[in-house]
Order: structure tokens, then sequence, then C-alpha cells
């Protein structure tokens, strides 16, 4: 049996990051359900610096789902847009408690 997978990425963009954060982040998130993925939130601070601390919660049906959405060649071709943008990541696997 297949079991749900919910994560929460933090991605912390400097100021002078953020458009190419945004435009990586539209060409990407729209994969999500190829892979048996869905954004449940998208949630967003703003920074002194003009930079972003975004959290998005995200499901996939099974924890293959989040491999392959990893290794699929359509999020590959955006990868120039994230390298340049100074964004550092931080991806956790969570329980839902209430």
């Amino acid at each position: 049996m297949l079991r749900a997978m919910l994560m929460v990425m933090i991605a912390s963009v400097p100021g002078p990051g953020v458009e190419r954060f945004a435009a990586y982040e539209t060409a990407v998130l729209q994969l999500l359900g190829r892979h048996g993925g869905t954004l449940e939130r998208r949630l967003r601070h703003v920074t002194a610096d003009g930079g972003w601390k975004e959290l998005h919660v995200v499901r996939f049906e099974a924890a293959e789902g989040f491999v392959a959405y990893r290794a699929d060649p359509a999020r590959a071709e955006h990868a120039a847009l994230l390298e340049g943008c100074g964004a550092v990541f931080e991806v956790l696997t969570v329980e839902d408690v209430g």
C-alpha cells in the first residue's frame, strides 16, 4: 500500500534573487500534479532586505512521487533560474497532528 507523504519546503531567498526564484517556482510548481503532488499552502514573509522566506506545504500520494518530481527533466530545464537566485532550502517530512 502506498503511503501519502506530507512535506514542508522552506526557502530563504535574498532580495536580489526573488525574481529568479519566482520564475523558477512558476515553472516547476505546475509539475507537481504529474507525480501525485499537491501544493496545499504557499506562504511568504518579506524580509527587511526585500528577500523572501517562502514556505510550501506539499502532499504527495506516495514518496515515490516526490522522487519522480525531483528527477523530472522538465524541472531540470529550469535549474539555471534557481542556481542564480541564491536561495537556501530546507525540506522537512512532517505529520499532520491536528
